[in-house]
């Protein structure tokens, strides 16, 4: 495209003009979004974790705040996520890795 002041008066018109448009349907778009005020806070989600076939081995449950739970196909309790410090913990609550290492610790 060639430099705004290059173009002729109407060109630049219409160039200002569709940019205007532009904006002004983003900021409508921006506008209609709900806000983190408006929407209910999900305290837990939860991931199944399947295997190639399909079959549930288990979940992870993300909470609010970050920190994860994985369970076994059982719903027992197999390891533990903390995003504060970056490490992930057994089932008996001893740090095993740093990063987020749940679903290597699924099988």
């Amino acid at each position: 495209m060639p430099p705004f002041r290059s173009l002729a008066p109407r060109e630049r018109q219409r160039l200002v003009q569709m940019t205007c448009k532009t904006i002004m349907h983003q900021a409508r778009v921006l506008l209609s979004m709900p806000t983190n005020e408006e929407q209910p806070m999900q305290t837990n989600q939860s991931e199944p974790i399947r295997d190639h076939a399909g079959n549930v081995l288990g979940s992870i449950e993300t909470q609010a705040n970050g920190d994860q739970v994985l369970r076994n196909a059982q719903e027992e309790v197999r390891g533990y996520y903390e995003s504060e410090g970056d490490f992930t913990r057994d089932a008996d609550k001893n740090i095993v890795a740093k990063g987020n290492k749940l679903r290597s610790m699924i099988c």
